[in-house]
């Protein structure tokens, strides 16, 4: 490669970082959140699936309260104050 081919490649690269870097700061925290809500929402989920019914296949009505108690512990724990 040119030396002119680096340059603008670290040129480029140096701007983009400084644009993403002023343009997104401050949104490290708000995405760290939602991926602890999210996992904690999907691990909630598939243990009230193995409360409702350890069996395996769950029914409509069991997928739907497994669903619901995933909901109430996501409510409980993620809810300010």
């Amino acid at each position: 490669m040119s030396s002119a081919c680096i340059k603008v490649a670290s040129t480029t690269f140096a701007r983009i970082y400084i644009l993403t870097l002023f343009l997104h700061s401050g949104m490290l925290s708000p995405l760290l959140g939602i991926v602890g809500v999210n996992s904690l929402l999907f691990a909630s989920y598939g243990l009230s699936k193995r409360i409702v019914s350890p069996f395996g296949e769950l029914s409509l009505p069991q997928t739907a309260l497994s669903g619901a108690m995933a909901g109430a512990a996501i409510a409980v724990l993620a809810s300010p104050g």
